[in-house]
């Protein structure tokens, strides 16, 4: 699936994916994490997520722990 990113680095953003294995599609708001002294993102938090793509995400987790 190709990546859709923005021309200009965004610290907050809506994101729709999908995980490993599933049909479904989460959805979240999240903010991009700097490292200190970086100007190049490392990572999203989420800020926002309904219940059910949370659901989603633990299951994923938890079935990558067992």
């Amino acid at each position: 699936m190709p990546m859709h990113e923005p021309a200009v680095a965004a610290q907050y953003m809506g994101l729709q994916f999908q995980l490993p294995g599933s049909d479904e599609i989460v959805t979240a708001s999240g903010e991009a994490v700097f490292a200190s002294g970086s100007q190049a993102p490392v990572g999203i938090r989420f800020t926002r997520m309904p219940p059910a793509s949370a659901e989603q995400i633990s299951r994923f987790v938890a079935a990558r722990r067992d």
